[in-house]
C-alpha cells in the first residue's frame, strides 16, 4: 500500500523518535535507544519519490524491524511508540 513521504517521516520523527540527518539526496532516520543505534532508514528527498509505493514500503518494514502492514499501522497511527518498542524488545512475536 502505497504512503505518503510526509506521513512516513512525520510518524518516524515526531511519534517514534527517530532523529532525522538531512543529506545531499536522502533523509536518514536513525533511533537510539538509552544511547545505542537501534534501526536506521531512509527517506529520498527528489520531488519524483512523494509517495512511497509498496516494494519501498515493505523494504524500510525490514529496515525498523517490523512487519508490514504493523509500518503502515504505525504511520497511520494506529500503533504508538510503545508498541514499537515493545514488538523491538521481542523480535520473536513480530510472525
Amino acid at each position: 500500500m502505497p504512503l505518503d513521504r510526509r506521513d512516513i517521516e512525520r510518524a518516524l520523527e515526531n511519534k517514534l523518535g527517530f532523529e532525522r540527518t538531512e543529506g545531499a539526496k536522502h533523509r536518514l532516520f536513525s533511533l537510539y535507544v538509552r544511547g545505542k543505534l537501534m534501526v536506521e532508514t531512509r527517506t529520498s528527498r527528489g520531488t519524483g519519490h512523494r509517495v512511497i509505493d509498496d516494494p519501498l514500503v515493505t523494504q524500510m518494514a525490514k529496515q525498523v524491524l517490523v512487519p508490514h502492514k504493523f509500518f503502515i499501522e504505525l504511520v497511520r497511527c494506529t500503533k504508538s511508540r510503545s508498541d514499537y518498542l515493545k514488538l523491538l524488545a521481542a523480535p520473536n512475536d513480530a510472525a
